[in-house]
This record gives C-alpha cells, sequence and structure tokens, in this order.
C-alpha cells in the first residue's frame, strides 16, 4: 500500500469528540494512545493495533484537557507496547515521538548512571534505538545538567547516543508538552546524515546533528515502552496523550497540539483597519493617505510606517486635526540606501473622512512608501515597552533581534522595508502566529529604485520573548524594527 494510502486509511479511523484527540489523529500518525486509563487507555487509536498494556498497575491523574492520564510510581510501573516496524525510524527514515509529561519530583528514586531516568523509547541490550531522557536535579554530569530533558537516537549497540535537549527549571507537578523528531531523511551540508530536532510546549529549542556520534539507526526488536526504556529506571509522574509519527510533525502542527491544551492568551488591543497606504517613484518631500469613508474614532490609535530612499535624518507626519504623532524608531539600512520608520499617535481628535495623513521628508526623495494602520485597546501612559531593530542582506530578516516584553498585555509590531520591488515573494511568519498587514510598495526600473513595506502585528497576554522572522523570496537589503 502506498504512503498516501495508508495516511488516507489513518484519516479515517474512529475518533474521540475530544477536540486534542481529533487533532492528533487527523495528523496520521502511526499509533496513538491516550493513557486515560482501562483498556482504553492503551489501545491504539489509530486502528494500527499497536495496543500496549500496563505492567505493575499505574493510576489515572487529571490531565489539563478535563481528561484523564496515567500516573507511575517510579519504583516499577509502565506500559509496554510490542516491537513493530512502524515504531522504529528506519521504516521511513523519520520518526517524531509527542507526549505529555508531568514530572512529579526533582530527584528520581529510580534512575541511572550520571544521575536521569528514561521516560519513554524503545531499546535494550544490543536493541537500543531512542529515548526520551530527564535528569534528576542533582546528577553526576560535569557540568551537571539539573532537570535536563532530552531525546535521543542510538545505534543498536548503545553508547552514546545523537539527540536534543533544553535545561529549563522544572516545578513539580506541571505539565510539558515534549515532541522528539529523529530525521535521516532531510540532510544537507550541516546534517549530512540528518539530524534530531526537540521541542518545549509548541517552541523548537534545539537540533544536532546524527553525525555527530555516528549514528546510523536500525530497527530492533525491543518493545516501546512509557514510563521506562529498559527498566533500567522509571519515571515518577504522569504521562498522557503519546503519538508517534512516521513523518516530521510540522512545527505549525506541533504549535496548535500544544495550544489546544494550552490556549495562547491573547492581549486586549485589536487591529481595526488598514487607513490607507501609498507609494510613488517621483522626486519630493511628502506622501499622504486619505482617511476612506468609516472615518477613524476617538480613542484608537495609529501605527504608520514608512520607508524611502536614504536621508540623514528622519521624516515627520501630521494630520488635519492636529493629533500627535511620534516617531518611535527611525534608522538606516547598513549601505544608506533607504531609512525605515515607525510612528504611533493616540487618536483624540476623531480623523472624518476626507481627512489627510501626511508625511513629510526632510529633503526632496524619490522612491517612498507609507502605510497607516488603526487599532483599539492601547493605552499609553509611557514611551514605548521594547523596541529593536537591524539590518542586513538576505532572506532572512529577524532572526538575530528578540523582543522581550515587560508588560503582560502588549501589541507586538513587527515591520520590514525592503530595498527591493513589490512583486518579489514575501512569506509572513505565521508560525509564530503574526498576522500580516498590507503590503505596500513601488515597482518598475531596476529592483534596487523600489521599496517595500512589508509589516504584521501580534496581540500577546503574557510577559516573553517573541522573534518576527519573515522570509524574502529574493536577498535584498532590508530593514526590520519591532
Amino acid at each position: 500500500m502506498s504512503r498516501a494510502a495508508q495516511k488516507h486509511v489513518r484519516q479515517r479511523a474512529p475518533i474521540l469528540d475530544v477536540a486534542y484527540d481529533a487533532a492528533v489523529l487527523a495528523a496520521g500518525p502511526v499509533a496513538y494512545w491516550t493513557l486515560s486509563g482501562g483498556s482504553a487507555g492503551v489501545a491504539d487509536r489509530t486502528g494500527n493495533g499497536h495496543n500496549g498494556s500496563y505492567q505493575s498497575g499505574p493510576a489515572v491523574t487529571a490531565f489539563p484537557n478535563g481528561t484523564l492520564a496515567t500516573v507511575f510510581d517510579g519504583s516499577a510501573q509502565y506500559i509496554e507496547v510490542a516491537d513493530a516496524a512502524d515504531l522504529s525510524v528506519v521504516t521511513t527514515g523519520i520518526l517524531t515521538l509527542e507526549a505529555w509529561l508531568r514530572p512529579d519530583v526533582l530527584e528520581f528514586s529510580s534512575d541511572e548512571d550520571t544521575g536521569y531516568v528514561h521516560w519513554m523509547g524503545k531499546g535494550e541490550s544490543g536493541q537500543y534505538e531512542y529515548a526520551a531522557r530527564m535528569y534528576s536535579y542533582t546528577n553526576t554530569e560535569v557540568p551537571p545538567r539539573p532537570n535536563r530533558i532530552s531525546g535521543y537516537a542510538f545505534n543498536l549497540s548503545g553508547g552514546f547516543g545523537a539527540g536534543s535537549y533544553f535545561q529549563d527549571t522544572v516545578t513539580p507537578g506541571e505539565w510539558i508538552h515534549y515532541v522528539l523528531v529523529i530525521n535521516t531523511v532531510d540532510t544537507d551540508s550541516q546534517y549530512t546524515t540528518g539530524y534530531t530536532k526537540i521541542y518545549k510546549n509548541g517552541e523548537q529549542r534545539d537540533k544536532d546533528a546524527l553525525s555527530g556520534y555516528s549514528i546510523v539507526p536500525a530497527h530492533g526488536t525491543a518493545p516501546f515502552r512509557v514510563g521506562t526504556r529498559d527498566l533500567h529506571s522509571f519515571f515518577q509522574g504522569a504521562i498522557g496523550k503519546v503519538a508517534i509519527y512516521d513523518y516530521e510533525l510540522p512545527a505549525v502542527t506541533v504549535r496548535n497540539h500544544y495550544q489546544i491544551i494550552v490556549p495562547p492568551v491573547v492581549g486586549s488591543s485589536s487591529f481595526i483597519k488598514n487607513v490607507g497606504s501609498a507609494s510613488n517613484k517621483s522626486s519630493g518631500t511628502t506622501l499622504s493617505v486619505t482617511v476612506p469613508n468609516n472615518g477613524v474614532s476617538a480613542g484608537n490609535t495609529l501605527i504608520v510606517k514608512v520607508a524611502h530612499e536614504y536621508t540623514v535624518s528622519g521624516p515627520t507626519v501630521i494630520d488635519s486635526k492636529g493629533n500627535i504623532y511620534t516617531r518611535d524608531q527611525t534608522s538606516p539600512n547598513g549601505s544608506t540606501t533607504m531609512r525605515a520608520s515607525i510612528f504611533s499617535a493616540p487618536i483624540n481628535a476623531a480623523l472624518e473622512p476626507g481627512d489627510t495623513i501626511l508625511l513629510t521628508i526632510p529633503v526632496s526623495v524619490g522612491t517612498k512608501a507609507m502605510c497607516v494602520d488603526e487599532f483599539s485597546g492601547l493605552i499609553f501612559t509611557s514611551n514605548l515597552d521594547q523596541k529593536n531593530n537591524t539590518s542586513s542582506t538576505s532572506t532572512t530578516p529577524g532572526g538575530t533581534i528578540p523582543i522581550t516584553t515587560t508588560q503582560a498585555d502588549e501589541l507586538l509590531t513587527g515591520f520590514v522595508a525592503v530595498n527591493g520591488p513589490s512583486e518579489e515573494a514575501y512569506t509572513e511568519d505565521s508560525l509564530a502566529q503574526w498576522t500580516g498587514l498590507t503590503r505596500v510598495g513601488t515597482t518598475g526600473g531596476a529592483a534596487t529604485t523600489n521599496i517595500t513595506l512589508n509589516s504584521a502585528y501580534k496581540s500577546v497576554g503574557t510577559i516573553g520573548t517573541y522573534q518576527y522572522q519573515p522570509t524574502l523570496g529574493v536577498s535584498e537589503s532590508w530593514i526590520e524594527r519591532r
């Protein structure tokens, strides 16, 4: 049977009416166990027959979405599933393991070697394949690995594995979404024989080459186990929703699965509309946007993005009603061929249809563009909480300028000015769930005689570190700010 046909059969298998289970099954795993207790908890919900069995009678506990998960005592309890080709990396060359774990202690009483437990995996003496690992807070590694959570691929003979990890403060009783990818198919000059990749709570945290330890995965005869790997150590805590896929689960799917259980906290600010945009390649010092029929309400905020040919100093913005526009950021690109600026204005005097928003550039330039967007729910008590900017020439803006907020309810804006025409491809950063705004730019003539504005926003309700990483279709000079 072809892989396409296999995927079709899996998607038609009976699914639960629980949103998370339905989403997992729709992604086409080769095996899925809810671990919700009883025979149903270890039944393979895909219909592929990889049913498990409880060993030493683990109990159940509450899972965050109101269902159940299995809790292990850390001494002898585990779940076992018979060996099958579906559960090995080599069948397709790729395996993704997905699970939720809840460590209930920081120090495991039944650990092994330098002080870790294998809480899931497939392997026994001479038949090692892969393992999910967690270290006790106290361990003998040099340097120490306090509560590191990791995943490894092994040669059948064992020894060191190639793997990826995250190492954060662990709070006993808190659930963690874990995804481990082992991929021997997608190779390149850096990952010559493939890689491992690990996610925590929907975010990729690490990626490492399999070639580092000359790992060549093979199919062994060991069973797949949860709560232990080879009975040499045992996990104390809860595990639920274990899925295995024979392909690399896309990052956006990983994020979506996590957010079904832990929905993102959205801020109170909202996008209302694009008020207008303008661009031209005519020499001059001004550019304007005319307010449309529905106007701009008092109490809302306008965000204005501007880019134009290089000038030594930055531009200004005013409107027909005298609202104050603060230039929050302005800077040129490294080659001093253009300047990008961003303004914000709390609208105290409502703008009516036909009013104008006027950009003035200090000296006459040819190419220029501006875009005006309206938001609600913003409160101006001080300057911007955080801001950052950089410029370069590449197809990948944004990888080096994270923003760490200090307030729990904020509007994030991402803005990339490109020294290139508007018809060039541009891919929004949908993985990080930014929402794209109106794109505006010029076209015609040599590419570098044009300027294009690309922007997006994200309303967030928690303090955190955020990045905006869109992708350009053509390597061009750009300025990114947020």
